[in-house]
């Protein structure tokens, strides 16, 4: 079994994540979002965490949908 460093994987998830959205601005800010939930979770080795994050942005990114503009 073949296993990464966190330098090697990080970078590697969070560009997949980023791609996974399939829309190049997305893929930019998912990559970022990626990068800060990979550091989130190794500080803390807790899922949870990244999860929440990951749900805050949503949120946030729905009610801007609905804010006048």
């Amino acid at each position: 079994i073949y296993t990464l460093s966190l330098h090697d994987a990080l970078p590697i998830s969070s560009v997949l994540f980023g791609v996974y959205h399939l829309n190049i601005v997305q893929a930019a800010y998912a990559t970022l979002m990626g990068i800060a939930a990979g550091i989130l979770y190794e500080k803390k080795r807790n899922l949870l965490f990244p999860i929440l994050v990951h749900f805050a942005n949503n949120l946030i990114t729905m009610l801007q949908g609905f804010a006048p503009s």
